[in-house]
């Protein structure tokens, strides 16, 4: 007879809420397993490419979470968000002011007027935590069920415009270049 070989488990730490719960990371808002250590991808990454396990060991495509904890993640993530820009948004506002005194300068002394500032304005996603934030509240449920990419957006606050911004907004937000630092 044969003895079945069995996989261990490598517990990871899915994101900085996350607390340890016998032989694995417990999120807030979902029980999370990664991949087996030998062939997982990313291990101890944040950024982990294998998909979450449920405490079945099957893939889960959705997760059911508290409405009130959903509400709790997407308003904390909103006003992160909107900090880093609004930060982003007064380098941007300096670095405009420096480039006209120094254009209107050479104006005044009749020297060639370059009139191209060459600056990249900040990006703004407010409106996309605030149209889950509104969504949630008119919700009449208790629990709302989030797919995989949802619970990633809304949760991890993982979207797929959050390289972008974080690469703008990094120009004029040392807040967002630290992000840009921890996200690669």
């Amino acid at each position: 007879m044969v003895a079945a070989r069995t996989a261990a488990v490598a517990p990871i730490r899915v994101c900085d809420d996350d607390l340890y719960c016998g032989e694995q990371w417990v999120c807030s808002c979902v029980a999370q397993m990664n991949e087996p250590a030998a062939g997982s991808a990313g291990l101890g990454s944040r950024k982990s490419t294998a998909r979450p396990l449920n405490l079945k060991g099957t893939r889960m495509n959705k997760v059911t979470v508290k409405k009130t904890e959903l509400l709790d993640k997407l308003k904390a993530n909103r006003q992160d968000h909107r900090a880093v820009f609004l930060e982003a948004l007064s380098g941007f506002r300096t670095e405009v002011i420096a480039a006209l005194e120094e254009r209107l300068e050479d104006a005044r002394k009749g020297r060639r007027v370059n009139l191209r500032l060459g600056l990249i304005q900040p990006m703004d996603q407010t409106k996309e935590y605030d149209r889950a934030i509104c969504m949630c509240e008119m919700s009449v449920d208790d629990t709302i069920e989030l797919t995989e990419e949802a619970f990633g957006n809304y949760v991890m606050d993982d979207w797929s415009w959050k390289s972008g911004w974080l690469a703008t907004n990094s120009a004029y937000s040392a807040t967002a270049r630290g992000m840009q630092t921890y996200e690669t």
